[in-house]
């Protein structure tokens, strides 16, 4: 029966592995849900002998999004045990050098907010899975690969919808436009062509994941209700499709904030529970792909006389792939090496990095912070342009072959 299966399950990964490599930004990987820590370097194991990658190979993608965002959790839950104990990298509420994020890391009953942390890495998924095909478990997560798969293809008519039978036309479909089109900037990625002003275009990338993030953060912080309305003043003003036509609800008044941010088909108090985490896992996904090489240049610069790498230029998907003759994006997607360094020490080679930046903007949701104070610090930290002249010749990209 476990060959069957396997034989089964590889059929199905080979046809998805067409076009993996296209799939992700910072790399996620909904087949691996136990997170681990070997030799000092991030990696992943499965929840059950026979789950899926059990017949994949396991280096086709890596979990880089889920520990950033598991290291964020603990930073902000656990901040005195990274000082006590700096080379012991991953901290989780299970115990051990590993977590499955879905059942084992609970968190403390203690006066702090209590969140999920597999709401909120499922919301760092999110990004690039904005219809949720892999959230399931046995033939619901297969057949959510397949969906998923498709859904970077730009060669059809029309897409899957989040529900059974529901068929979305091109123009109206989330996952393209989530990565190819007017809201790349769930991904820190620019809709601008490859010609134009570096700093034009960072900013107007900056100015749209903020956008997002004001969005988000009312979601997460609950100003704005799972049960709102989600209305099309809303969709025009964040660049994105309508949702209602990506489910094929009968009638648009039917969608809500946690159609967006919650699968369908679930009941609506779990639902409910569920949306604000995902919206906050969001907002983390677009930090940390700002700090992809293959979205972005950051150099580094010391900002009141701390190390942080700041922005330079921001690309678009052609830039990623076409015009660096391969696929720049996959390659660049992988374990960056100031991550490495912080699994292995404990310490922070940039002081903005998204685990820091990370685990403030937890703080700052389970503090109820204004958003105009989030967004400052946001730019201050995360989103911080270079200050470095334009008559100066700029060092080296962090991340790339020349640094």
């Amino acid at each position: 029966m476990k060959q069957i299966r396997c034989a089964v399950l590889v059929t199905i990964i080979a046809f998805l592995t067409i076009c993996a490599s296209k799939a992700f930004a910072f790399q996620v990987n909904p087949c691996y849900r136990v997170l681990e820590i070997k030799n000092g370097v991030p990696d992943q194991g499965r929840i059950r002998a026979w789950f899926i990658n059990t017949c994949w190979l396991k280096n086709d993608f890596n979990t880089v999004h889920e520990h950033l965002t598991n290291f964020a959790i603990n930073e902000y839950l656990e901040p005195a045990y990274y000082l006590r104990n700096p080379k012991v990298a991953l901290v989780n509420r299970a115990g051990g050098d590993s977590v499955n994020f879905i059942t084992g890391a609970e968190w403390p009953k203690g006066a702090k907010p209590r969140h999920t942390t597999y709401g909120i890495i499922y919301g760092s998924w999110w990004n690039d899975d904005p219809l949720m095909f892999t959230w399931g478990e046995g033939a619901n997560f297969t057949t959510g690969l397949l969906k998923l798969r498709r859904q970077f293809e730009d060669t059809h008519a029309e897409y899957r919808g989040g529900v059974s039978g529901c068929r979305v036309k091109a123009a109206d479909y989330l996952p393209w436009h989530s990565h190819y089109g007017s809201m790349q900037y769930l991904h820190f990625m620019t809709n601008e062509p490859n010609a134009g002003d570096d700093q034009a275009r960072l900013r107007k990338t900056t100015s749209e994941a903020l956008l997002w993030m004001e969005f988000a953060y009312k979601v997460a912080i609950k100003k704005i209700k799972a049960d709102d309305p989600l209305t099309e003043a809303d969709e025009i003003k964040l660049g994105m499709p309508r949702v209602d036509l990506n489910y094929c609800l009968e009638d648009k008044k039917n969608e809500k904030v946690r159609t967006l941010f919650a699968p369908a088909g679930t009941d609506y108090e779990g639902r409910n529970l569920l949306t604000p985490d995902v919206a906050l896992g969001s907002m983390l996904h677009v930090m940390q792909d700002s700090f992809s090489p293959a979205h972005t240049c950051r150099v580094d610069e010391y900002v009141a006389g701390r190390p942080y790498a700041v922005l330079t230029k921001v690309y678009n998907y052609g830039e990623q792939v076409e015009a660096n003759l391969g696929d720049y994006h996959h390659d660049k997607d992988d374990y960056p090496g100031w991550l490495i360094t912080y699994t292995r020490t404990g310490k922070h080679v940039y002081e903005n990095d998204p685990i820091v930046v990370g685990a403030w903007l937890i703080k700052a949701v389970d503090q109820q912070m204004e958003w105009d104070d989030v967004r400052k610090h946001l730019e201050q930290t995360i989103f911080k342009r270079s200050d470095r002249p334009a008559s100066e010749p700029s060092p080296a990209c962090i991340g790339s072959s020349k640094a």
